[in-house]
């Protein structure tokens, strides 16, 4: 009978196997499927990933790791491993949508594997409670959306599962490769690395001996050197191949993303907004508590000095807030940086409720009853994490949208409407890069690292106009948020102009265009609510402090008009709105409201002028054409 059983055991187990694994494939294809009904096309919801892509593409076709064909060869990848992978899934498809989204979701159900391992590992291999746990991780929103998002997470979170799966069974030669394979697909990766170290030290100079505690792993000496010795390998090839590309032994976007200043209330807030919100926000406000129980207890542990096997997920979740905090301490979009501590999260979260109750057994004492309120918090957790997960799906293709609206429509047009000789500018090279078949000027820095140690002057955009006319820029795209080129119009915008985040496609004229300071951007972001609530004195006073850092802003003066017009201040409205159009005759907002006051003065000729003008920039233009029609009738009437 005990064979019998054993067996069941055995078939129960490789069962559950077969399902964690397809779990992902099928949550992920859900998201996928959802996405794709409502936008009808496919994207990411990220520009990022088109970056991964465009390296790999051209490594595939002109056997070079740049971004531009063979002529931008840099270190602008974080995550070379993925790169690698990438390649490899080229040789077979050309649908870098699909294959993204393949990759990722592959890595989902590789990283629920090994999560369900240590869910039994964790809890002396209940099958039941291994799965529940493992269901909360698979059906996690924020998991599903990145593994759709074409980014390296996924694969990121594998390998960290992977890592304390072969330290806590103690295999030497794996753990060493995956530590260095961990660092390949994110520098960010040595948070983990360091809790390793931390972790060996602790259990074995700082830990009673417990040769009991099978959870605790051993390594001598000479197996911990054989696993450092292993990393150091993959560590040098890594610090080689970026010395190589870059002349650094680190990647671009290290020195692009690192904030070299950066104050106490930056730091501050990174810890008390964006941390604590990443943990509390949805089902995982409810997961917050058991984090706390088994943080108290790993605590108490630690003081009698007693090993704890949920010391390796801590020590990574805290040294990595850390290097965050120290180095980066800024939100990332959707807290994607953040995402490969959710399995780490959980697994200590609902461990702690396990150990809670636990702890009551001089209360409950019945077994039964405890596993059933084991079971119900489980159940309870299931169903959250479930909510979430579907009301994410929607959020997902929005953001997809959002980013297809933007980036990929404007890399459509540069590709369609430029020549292949012009050279665009840029703040986001993903989508502008990879559909575009334009080279790319990267004012971040990822392929464009010397401008990186610039980035943070004030006086940044006379830094890149300067960089634009001595390397041909023709082009730029950029947020409208973010940089503004003075009075010009746009040739291209998306997805519309008043649109937040619409990305403006201007020309560059070498030595004639000026690309406006970011503090006249902050100024205009600031205005936006007086603009929307018509807060003339306040426009007013936003406008001249805007003027007083750049005199010829058309821009500001227009702004300046209406906020006369709101005090009905008619003179100055007229006023400032031909100052306008003296300092940018081609402004086709002025222009229309120009052509107004003529009209509503009766001075149908200028009126005409102004309307005409405005159709000669804007062929089409509704307004303009209703207007001309109007004073054409007048005409003919008199």
């Amino acid at each position: 009978m005990k064979k019998v059983k054993s067996g069941d055991k055995k078939n129960i187990l490789v069962s559950t196997y077969l399902l964690i694994i397809l779990l992902p494939v099928i949550t992920a294809y859900y998201y996928y499927s959802e996405a794709l009904s409502i936008n009808g096309f496919l994207s990411f919801p990220l520009d990022d990933p088109w970056i991964h892509l465009n390296f790999a593409k051209n490594l595939v076709d002109y056997h070079s790791f740049s971004y531009y064909k063979d002529q931008i060869v840099t270190a602008g990848s974080t995550s070379p491993l993925y790169v690698f992978i990438l390649v490899i899934g080229f040789l077979f498809t050309n649908n870098e949508m699909i294959l993204s989204y393949v990759i990722g979701t592959a890595f989902f159900g590789f990283a629920a594997f090994v999560f369900y391992k240590l869910a039994l590992k964790e809890h002396d291999n209940n099958i039941l409670y291994g799965f529940l746990i493992t269901l909360v991780f698979i059906l996690d929103p924020r998991l599903n959306f990145i593994a759709l998002s074409g980014m390296e997470t996924t694969m990121f979170i594998f390998l960290l599962l992977l890592g304390v799966y072969f330290y806590k069974t103690c295999n030497t030669i794996l753990l060493g490769i995956t530590l260095g394979l961990i660092f390949w697909a994110r520098p960010d990766g040595i948070a983990f690395i360091a809790a390793i170290g931390v972790d060996f030290i602790y259990q074995k100079w700082i830990v009673k001996d417990e040769k009991e505690n099978n959870s605790r792993p051993i390594f001598s000496l000479k197996e911990i050197s054989k696993v450092v010795g292993i990393f150091i390998m993959f560590l040098l090839c890594y610090f080689a191949m970026n010395l190589y590309l870059s002349g650094s032994v680190l990647s671009n976007t290290y020195g692009a993303k690192v904030a070299f200043y950066t104050d106490t209330d930056v730091r501050i807030t990174f810890l008390k907004v964006y941390i604590w919100d990443f943990f509390t926000e949805y089902q995982f406000a409810y997961l917050m508590p058991g984090f706390l129980i088994l943080l108290v207890k790993s605590i108490y542990d630690l003081t009698k000095r007693k090993y704890n096997s949920y010391s390796i997920y801590f020590l990574f979740i805290f040294i990595f807030i850390f290097i965050y905090l120290v180095k980066i301490p800024l939100f990332s979009r959707f807290g994607r940086y953040f995402m490969p501590m959710i399995p780490f999260y959980i697994m200590i979260s609902i461990s702690g409720y396990f150990i809670l109750v636990e702890m009551l057994k001089g209360i409950l004492k019945n077994l039964i009853v405890r596993k059933i309120i084991v079971s119900c918090i489980l159940l309870f957790l299931l169903i959250l994490t479930f909510i979430s997960f579907k009301t994410n799906c929607e959020y997902y293709a929005y953001h997809s949208k959002y980013i297809y609206d933007r980036h990929v429509k404007t890399a459509h047009w540069l590709r369609d409407n430029t020549n292949e000789n012009d050279i665009i500018a840029t703040h986001d090279i993903g989508a502008i890069g990879y559909y575009s078949k334009r080279k790319v000027i990267d004012i971040v820095g990822l392929i464009n690292p010397e401008l990186t140690k610039e980035s943070y002057r004030d006086d940044y955009n006379e830094v890149v106009t300067d960089f634009f006319n001595k390397n041909g820029v023709t082009y730029t795209a950029f947020y409208r948020e973010w940089f503004l080129t003075l009075n010009q119009n746009p040739v291209f915008y998306s997805p519309d102009d008043q649109a937040l985040e619409a990305i403006y496609v201007n020309n560059f004229y070498k030595d004639k265009s000026k690309i406006l300071p970011r503090k006249i951007n902050y100024l205009l972001n600031d205005s936006r609510k007086d603009i929307y609530d018509k807060n003339g004195i306040n426009m007013i006073a936003d406008m001249n402090a805007i003027i007083k850092t750049e005199p010829d802003f058309a821009l500001a003066y227009f702004y300046k008009a209406y906020g006369y017009l709101y005090n009905r201040d008619t003179a100055n409205y007229e006023i400032n709105i031909e100052k306008a159009i003296e300092l940018f005759p081609d402004f086709k907002d002025a222009l229309m409201e120009s052509g107004k006051i003529a009209k509503k003065k009766g001075d149908l000729a200028d009126a005409k002028l102004k309307f005409e003008r405005m159709l000669v920039l804007e062929p089409g233009n509704t307004a303009a054409i209703t207007f001309l029609n109007e004073l054409n009738s007048q005409s003919i009437n008199k």
